[in-house]
């Protein structure tokens, strides 16, 4: 494996990942929550409609598995880079514990993002505009969490603004794709 040295050689970077570590950079494993939260709004649409599992369906699922890695890779990058803490950066943060090579994490972003992105375009241009208009205000939501002079997760409602996201959104966009 190819090192690559950082800040003035003082600490090695990787410049692949392995398996475990995409793991844990994308926290991949707590996804299926998404997929219940779609299955809640699949469910209440069965209950009360008659459902067609289409794909629209399967593009927004697609969408929210893409953006949800690309968000926690996101979320891992700003809180390496803009860590006060020396010991949080080196010892606790998976980029710099494990020496992963930041340009190697920002193309996984960047990935991911650009893939939820463009089967979010799929999923308007097979929906309407409303469905972008909402997209959007769950992008914003999720990236500006972690980002910017005053993110949101600094702000007293940060937690009621991502569970209106992911809880309410999520669930009322598979209720209307499934009855669409």
């Amino acid at each position: 494996m190819k090192n690559v040295s950082f800040k003035g050689g003082s600490q090695l970077f990787k410049q692949r990942i392995t398996f475990k570590q995409f793991w844990e950079l994308s926290e991949i494993y707590t996804a299926p929550l998404n997929l219940f939260i779609i299955l809640l709004g699949v469910s209440l649409a069965h209950f009360w409609s008659v459902v067609s599992l289409s794909l629209p369906l399967f593009l927004f699922i697609g969408v929210l598995l893409s953006f949800h890695l690309a968000v926690n890779i996101f979320n891992h990058w700003m809180d390496f880079e803009n860590a006060s803490d020396e010991n949080y950066k080196k010892y606790t943060n998976i980029i710099g514990r494990d020496g992963l090579s930041l340009p190697i994490v920002k193309k996984l972003f960047w990935f991911w993002f650009a893939f939820s992105l463009f089967l979010g375009s799929l999923l308007v241009f097979q929906t309407n505009l409303w469905i972008g208009i909402l997209g959007l205000i769950g992008f914003y939501v999720g990236l500006f969490y972690s980002y910017g002079r005053r993110p949101l997760n600094s702000l007293p409602i940060a937690e009621t603004l991502t569970s209106l996201a992911s809880g309410f959104f999520i669930s009322l966009l598979a209720y209307y794709l499934v009855t669409f």
